[in-house]
C-alpha cells in the first residue's frame, strides 16, 4: 500500500507546480526543460498509486468524466483519420486533447488518495501567490516576462501565468476549489482576495465572472450573513487600496496605458469593446461561424479554426467546437457542463455533512465557470490548473458520495433486521 503521506505529498507537489504554471513558465521564459517532463513526474506518482492497488484504476476508468474525456479524445482522432490532412496544427490539437485526458486521470488518481484538506491549503496558497504576483507584475513590469519578448504585455498583471486572462481565471477557480475546506470565518476574506487579485489582470471575462462567483457563492451558502457583512465593510478599504495602486501603476511610462483604458472602457460603455484584441476576436468569431454554417453536422475538423485564423483562436469554446466538430462538438461541451452541474447539484442537495454540501456548491460554481468562461476562452480543456482542480473536486465528490452510500446501506440493514 502506498502511504497516504506519500500520495498527499506527491499530489501537493504536482498541484503546486501546475497551479503556479511553473512547467510552462520555466520553459517559455527561462529556457528550461520541456513541460512534458513535469507531466511525466505526475504520471509516475499516479502509477505508484495504481501499483499498490490496481482496483483504483478500474474505479477511475468507470468515472463518467473520465469516459467523457476519452470520448473527447476519440472523436478528435476519428476526425483526423477520416480527413487525412494531418496538418501540424491539427495534430498538435489532438495531442493536447490526449495530454489533457492523461493529466486529468493522473490528477484524479492522486487526489483520490491524498489528504484533501491539506491539499486545499496548497491550492489556497497558490491562489494568494498568483494574486500577489498579478499586482507585482502590474506595478513593476518586465520582472516576470522580460521586455522585448512576444509574451510581454506591460500593464496587465499575469505573473507566472504569462497570459493575463488565464492569470485572472486561475485565481477564481483556485479559490472556488479551496472554499469547501476553509473555515467559514475565512471564506469572505478569500472571496475578497480573489477579486482583488483578479483586478490587475484587467481581464474582462475574469472580472465579470469574479463578481458573479461571489454572488453565486453567497446564494449557495458559501458565505453566511456575517461573512457578507464583513465583506461589505472591508470592500471599500480594498477599493481605496486598489485605486491607489492603480494610479501608481498607470503612472509608469513602461505600461501600455491605452490597452488598460480600453479594457476599463468596456465596463463604462456597458460592454462595448473596440480595442485591437476585440477586433481580432470579432474577425475569428465570424470566420468560425462561417465554418459552422458550411458544415454544421461534423464541422471542419479539430484545429481548423487555428489553421483558418492563422494561429488566432476563437476565444470561445462553444464556437470553436461547433466550427471544428459541428453539432457533435457543441453537444459534447454542453454534456460536460451538464455532467459537472448534475454531480455538484446532487451532492449539494443530498450531502450528509456541511462540507459535503459545500463540495457540491463548489462543483456548481465550477460548472458556472466553464459555462461563462467558455464564452471568452477556447483553451479551458488545455489548461493544466483547470484540469487539476476539476479532478480535485470530483475526487472529493466521489468520496462524499461513497460515504453517503455507506450510512444508507447500514440504515437499510437495520430496517431489514
Amino acid at each position: 500500500m502506498t502511504p497516504q503521506w506519500f500520495t498527499t505529498f506527491g499530489t501537493m507537489l504536482v498541484g503546486a507546480l501546475f497551479l503556479t504554471n511553473w512547467p510552462t513558465y520555466q520553459y517559455v521564459i527561462l529556457d528550461g526543460p520541456e513541460p512534458l517532463i513535469f507531466y511525466f513526474i505526475a504520471a509516475i506518482l499516479a502509477a505508484s498509486v495504481v501499483a499498490s492497488h490496481p482496483a483504483r484504476l478500474l474505479r477511475a476508468v468507470r468515472e463518467p468524466l473520465v469516459i467523457w474525456f476519452a470520448f473527447f479524445v476519440i472523436t478528435g482522432l476519428i476526425w483526423l483519420l477520416f480527413s487525412g490532412n494531418y496538418h501540424e496544427e491539427e495534430m498538435k490539437q489532438w495531442r493536447l486533447r490526449l495530454l489533457a485526458f492523461i493529466f486529468f486521470m493522473t490528477s484524479l488518481l492522486l487526489s483520490s488518495e491524498a489528504n484533501r484538506p491539506q491539499l486545499a491549503k496548497v491550492i489556497l496558497v497558490c491562489a494568494l501567490i498568483a494574486a500577489i504576483n498579478n499586482w507585482i507584475d502590474f506595478l513593476f513590469p518586465f520582472n516576470f516576462v522580460p521586455q522585448g519578448l512576444e509574451y510581454s504585455n506591460p500593464g496587465r498583471g499575469a505573473g507566472l501565468l504569462i497570459n493575463a486572462n488565464q492569470a485572472g481565471h486561475s485565481v477564481i477557480i483556485m479559490i472556488i476549489a479551496a472554499l469547501p475546506f476553509l473555515d467559514s470565518r475565512l471564506r469572505g476574506l478569500a472571496l475578497l482576495a480573489m477579486l482583488f487579485g483578479v483586478y490587475p489582470t484587467f481581464s474582462r471575462g475574469a472580472l465579470l465572472f469574479g463578481g458573479a462567483a461571489i454572488v453565486l457563492a453567497a446564494l449557495l451558502g458559501q458565505a453566511n450573513k456575517r461573512q457578507l457583512g464583513w465583506m461589505a465593510l472591508l470592500a471599500p478599504v480594498l477599493v481605496v487600496i486598489g485605486l491607489s495602486m492603480h494610479e501608481l501603476g498607470t503612472a509608469s511610462g513602461e505600461i501600455n496605458l491605452a490597452n488598460i483604458e480600453e479594457r476599463i472602457g468596456f465596463f463604462v460603455s456597458g460592454g462595448q469593446a473596440f480595442d485591437e484584441s476585440a477586433d481580432e476576436r470579432r474577425y475569428v468569431i465570424s470566420l468560425a461561424w462561417r465554418m459552422f454554417t458550411e458544415n454544421p453536422l461534423v464541422g471542419e475538423g479539430i484545429g481548423s479554426t487555428l489553421v483558418e485564423g492563422y494561429g488566432r483562436g476563437t476565444h470561445n469554446m462553444y464556437l470553436m467546437l461547433a466550427a471544428e466538430q459541428g453539432l457533435v462538438g457543441l453537444l459534447l461541451y454542453l454534456s460536460l457542463l451538464w455532467l459537472i452541474l448534475g454531480r455538484g447539484w446532487r451532492i449539494f442537495k443530498q450531502g450528509i455533512t456541511q462540507q459535503e454540501r459545500d463540495i457540491g456548491a463548489a462543483l456548481v460554481l465550477l460548472a458556472a465557470y466553464f459555462t461563462f468562461a467558455g464564452l471568452f476562452s477556447h483553451n479551458l480543456l488545455e489548461e493544466p490548473y483547470t484540469l487539476f482542480l476539476l479532478a480535485f473536486l470530483f475526487s472529493a465528490e466521489r468520496y462524499a458520495a461513497r460515504n453517503k452510500r455507506v450510512p444508507d446501506a447500514q440504515s437499510g440493514e437495520s430496517r431489514n433486521a
